[in-house]
């Protein structure tokens, strides 16, 4: 998808996400960067949430 259509999607997930919850599989930074969403990695032997994986990239 190309970045423009991302940026498209993220306002549709926007206003989709006031009434749902999303479950969204992307190798995207884009959609990565969404404000204050919850995003796991599977590509590890745990489950890791974004927060604790960018805490112990920080440290």
């Amino acid at each position: 998808m190309s970045p423009a259509r991302q940026l498209a999607f993220l306002s549709i997930i926007h206003q989709m996400q006031k009434n749902a919850q999303l479950i969204i599989a992307t190798h995207s930074p884009i959609l990565l960067g969404y404000p204050d969403a919850d995003i796991y990695n599977f590509n590890v032997l745990l489950l890791e949430n974004r927060k604790v994986y960018l805490n112990e990239l920080l440290d």
